[in-house]
């Protein structure tokens, strides 16, 4: 069930995005033929179910549903700890949409959600194991000590999302890449002009030559998310234990599908021959992805 509901939610944000049924079906073949989803969707463990709440959170917030999204949030962080990255690229997100202010409703509201959820699981854990502390974390703090030195672990981490998902990888990287780039140039402009240059009510000022270039305010909230988490995430697979990077890379593949569409989103539009086109971009893409998927 979890995996069923993986699959509609990340294909409906990619279809948000490219607004196109046969482009997004091609760019979720990957998804589709996963053996690394199918298998942790039968392990009985809860992998499938966390990617499931990641993606229906994604999918709630791309859609400007902000009540949801913090409901959503809520429940990432009671049902696994490293849900902390999502709460800290969401709170990057609005703090930037918000024109680079604390003082922000709706990043309020973020940082109320997480900060009840996940002080309500320690108290929990306080209550019921008698530490604050998560045994699991425990045990992954003693298992980094084995794992692979640090060059050693991105070199696997790497070939791994390459081997299994050089589409989503390579794409959502760069994406990532860019997109952080670009918002530390912003950042950086903003405190050369004084702290209130270009601050309007609720930043509406600050996102105006973004939103000029075409990315209005949702768009840029949504890809600073999408990009904080991604390289988060990537980190913490470096960082974290060895044994741990195939499971937990699961619940990053369909975020970064979603970071993919939106790097081709332009495409189908862009196609001056589309159906010819886009056919042959989806016998590419069965190929490569059913090769992939099946390794």
């Amino acid at each position: 069930a979890s995996g069923c509901g993986l699959i509609a939610f990340t294909a409906a944000a990619v279809l948000r995005i490219t607004a196109h049924p046969v482009f997004t079906a091609l760019l979720m073949v990957p998804l589709f033929l996963s053996g690394a989803l199918a298998g942790w969707a039968v392990s009985g463990m809860e992998t499938v179910f966390f990617s499931m709440l990641i993606m229906a959170f994604l999918w709630a917030y791309l859609t400007d549903r902000f009540a949801v999204s913090l409901l959503l949030l809520a429940a990432c962080l009671l049902t696994r700890f490293e849900a902390v990255l999502l709460l800290l690229s969401l709170l990057a997100a609005e703090w930037s949409a918000g024109g680079y202010r604390l003082k922000n409703r709706r990043l309020a509201a973020c940082a109320a959600a997480g900060a009840l959820a996940f002080g309500g699981l320690m108290f929990f854990y306080a209550a019921y194991y008698g530490s604050a502390v998560p045994h699991p974390v425990l045990l992954k703090k003693y298992a980094v000590y084995y794992s692979l030195p640090l060059p050693v672990a991105l070199e696997e981490a790497l070939t791994y999302l390459i081997k299994n998902f050089a589409l989503y990888t390579l794409l959502a990287i760069g994406f990532s890449l860019v997109v952080v780039a670009r918002e530390g140039q912003s950042i950086r402009r903003r405190l050369a002009r004084g702290p209130d240059a270009g601050v309007g009510t609720d930043g509406q000022r600050a996102c105006r030559s973004t939103a000029a270039a075409g990315m209005g305010e949702r768009d840029r909230r949504g890809s600073l998310l999408i990009a904080v988490y991604t390289l988060l995430s990537l980190l913490s697979f470096v960082l974290g234990p060895t044994s741990d990077q195939n499971r937990y890379m699961t619940h990053l593949l369909p975020v970064m599908a979603v970071a993919t569409a939106r790097v081709c989103r332009t495409v189908p539009e862009r196609l001056s021959a589309p159906r010819a086109a886009v056919i042959l971009l989806g016998v590419i893409l069965l190929v490569a992805a059913s090769y992939q998927a099946a390794r």
